[in-house]
């Protein structure tokens, strides 16, 4: 019988320093988690303090390049941007991208910012190489076949031919007409 309460006690001495070392290792990575979060929340203030509420880089300035100057006020309506109330790490550049994109006369944009204060915008404009069904019509077409408001794109200086015979019942801007690839060649 002395033996078993020697074995009994043995064991809950065992289970005893098991759980010590359990609760031990529970409490270091708890420590390590807490750790982990202070520092994460730690870094997004430094991250604030020196970009997103950094008064320093507010944007004050933009400037287009391969646009003229008339439609400036409209595209920074149509982007959405306040100047000298933007942070300029707060503005999604490639979100903005995408949206220039968008719009039917343009090719292809880029997006960077300058520090301090300024976003630039360079955009490639589509040229119109052709009126679509008459001269001087509301349509033109450039050479990706992409279909465009003439007033809405480019001016061109010169005089354009015109595409006839072709079966097209609506057009919509923007829209790409590959059966016009040939007449455009």
């Amino acid at each position: 019988m002395a033996k078993k309460t020697v074995k009994k006690k043995n064991t809950k001495a065992v289970n005893a320093k098991e759980k010590q070392k359990f609760l031990r290792v529970i409490t270091v990575l708890l420590i390590i988690c807490l750790s982990l979060v202070a520092i994460g929340f730690a870094c997004l203030g430094v991250s604030q303090a020196l970009f997103t509420k950094n008064d320093h880089l507010l944007l004050r300035r933009i400037e287009f390049k391969g646009m003229s100057p008339g439609r400036t006020k409209a595209m920074l309506k149509y982007l959405k941007l306040t100047l000298n109330k933007d942070n300029l790490f707060t503005i999604d550049i490639a979100d903005i991208r995408k949206n220039i994109e968008k719009i039917s006369y343009i090719k292809s944009a880029s997006v960077y910012r300058v520090l301090p204060d300024t976003l630039k915008i360079n955009i490639t404009q589509r040229v119109p190489l052709a009126y679509l069904f008459k001269y001087a019509s509301k349509w033109v077409v450039d050479e990706d076949s992409v279909v465009l408001n003439r007033r809405s794109c480019m001016k061109v200086k010169y005089s354009l031919p015109v595409i006839k015979g072709f079966d097209c019942q609506t057009i919509k801007a923007g829209e790409k007409l590959p059966a016009l690839g040939q007449a455009i060649k």
